[in-house]
Parts: C-alpha cells; sequence; structure tokens
C-alpha cells in the first residue's frame, strides 16, 4: 500500500519470443539424430540379403534417421503373390532370428499383401506388386537416403560362371594328328632275297 491508499501497478513481464518455429498441430516434433547406429545398418543389410535369397524383388533400404521416431531404417521388398510374400517375409524372420536379432511384431499374415515385421530400429516391408504401388512408400520417403544393396547370390552365380568359363577356356584341345605308316623301302638286302628264290 502506498500512503495515498493505493497499491503500485504491477511491472507486466515481458515474455521471450521463441527462439525456433513452434511445431505445428499434429507436427511430431523429433530430436535430431546424427546417424543411425551400425547395428542398425547390419540388420537391415541382413534383412535385404535374406529378402534376396528368396528372390525378393525391388529390394531397398530407406535411411529415416531423424526423420521418424519409431525407426533408424525401412526396408521395403516385393514378391510376385501372396506365397512369395509370405515366404520373403518367413526367411526374413527366421534369418534374423539366427542372427540373434527378435522381431517384436509381425502384421499382415497370413494375407500377405502387405507384411510387416517390426525390429524396433528397423521396420521390414514386405509387399505384393499391386500393394506396394498402391502405398507407395518409395515416393512417400523419396527425400530419404538409400543404402546399396548388394545381391550377394547373384555375384556369387556370376563369379562361378566366370570361373567355369576359363576353366573351359584353359583346357588343352585335342590335336588332331594324322598318324602315317612309313612307305615300306626296297633296299638292297630286299633285292637280294627276292633273286635267290628265283634261283631256286
Amino acid at each position: 500500500m502506498t500512503l495515498f491508499g493505493t497499491s503500485k501497478p504491477k511491472k507486466s513481464k515481458i515474455r521471450p519470443k521463441p527462439s525456433r518455429r513452434p511445431v505445428a498441430r499434429g507436427e511430431v516434433k523429433l530430436s535430431p539424430k546424427a546417424t543411425p547406429s551400425e547395428e542398425s545398418r547390419r540388420i537391415a543389410l541382413l534383412a535385404a540379403g535374406a529378402a534376396l535369397d528368396k528372390k525378393a524383388m525391388a529390394v531397398d533400404i530407406l535411411d529415416v534417421t531423424g526423420k521418424v521416431d519409431y525407426a533408424d531404417f525401412l526396408v521395403l521388398m516385393t514378391g510376385q503373390n501372396d506365397r512369395h510374400v509370405s515366404a520373403i517375409a518367413h526367411a526374413v524372420d527366421q534369418a534374423l532370428n539366427e542372427g540373434g536379432v527378435h522381431s517384436v511384431a509381425v502384421e499382415g499374415l497370413p494375407a500377405a499383401q502387405w507384411v510387416l515385421i517390426d525390429f524396433v530400429d528397423v521396420v521390414v516391408h514386405v509387399f505384393r506388386e499391386d500393394a506396394r504401388s498402391l502405398y507407395d512408400l518409395d515416393g512417400l520417403w523419396l527425400d530419404a537416403g538409400r543404402v546399396p544393396v548388394v545381391d550377394t547370390a547373384a555375384i556369387a552365380h556370376q563369379s562361378k560362371l566366370s570361373v567355369t568359363a576359363k576353366t573351359e577356356s584353359d583346357k588343352p584341345t585335342a590335336a588332331k594328328t594324322e598318324i602315317t605308316k612309313p612307305l615300306a623301302k626296297k633296299g638292297p638286302s630286299a633285292s637280294k632275297a627276292t633273286k635267290t628264290t628265283r634261283r631256286k
């Protein structure tokens, strides 16, 4: 209270302006992450390799680190039909189990049009061809980095063919040799024998 019985006016607090753009409604605020872990990269490559062994098509590894908060890599692949999609999904899950990595969820079976296998930092999507073009995850993550996928089975097959071709070329060719019989020459001994026979 003051001498005149009135209170002092309160000073208004000035709020500092936010240094960053506020998060819009529906937008997920992600903590920046520089690079994915080597373990998640290993899991993604194992999944891709197992899929290629089952003749999966269009196998892509997308690096979504820092873009989503649920994974470092998305592994996309395509099967020819429902049975092929199911076989690829089982092969990937089994291969990673043998490598000490266990999935936490598998969705989409037994329909096998789009099977999702969650390995925590790596999410594998096995599509049927029409489902992949319909949902178009490739286009959705067009700005994501791509990890090169090496088809080890194709390389091994190609190197085997090269070795076989080289072995065949190194084999010695059987030369055709004509065996000629030596002509019998009439020498002096032969003429002597003839003359002796005639005298008898």
